[in-house]
């Protein structure tokens, strides 16, 4: 299943793109930032770095 998240910032990538993805989704990002987007299309994937006492 897809789901849209409009917003691929910081928040948007980092914390809501991670929960849906950990929820089995697969995310796709919606911004008016075009050289983001593009640059999210062209790598075709991203890191998510946690840090904390017990990052997962």
């Amino acid at each position: 299943m897809k789901a849209v998240h409009f917003g691929a910032g910081n928040i948007g990538r980092g914390f809501v793109g991670l929960l849906l993805h950990q929820a089995g989704y697969e995310v796709v990002f919606a911004d008016v930032a075009g050289a983001l987007i593009d640059q999210l299309a062209a790598a075709g994937s991203y890191n998510v770095h946690e840090v904390g006492e017990n990052p997962t």
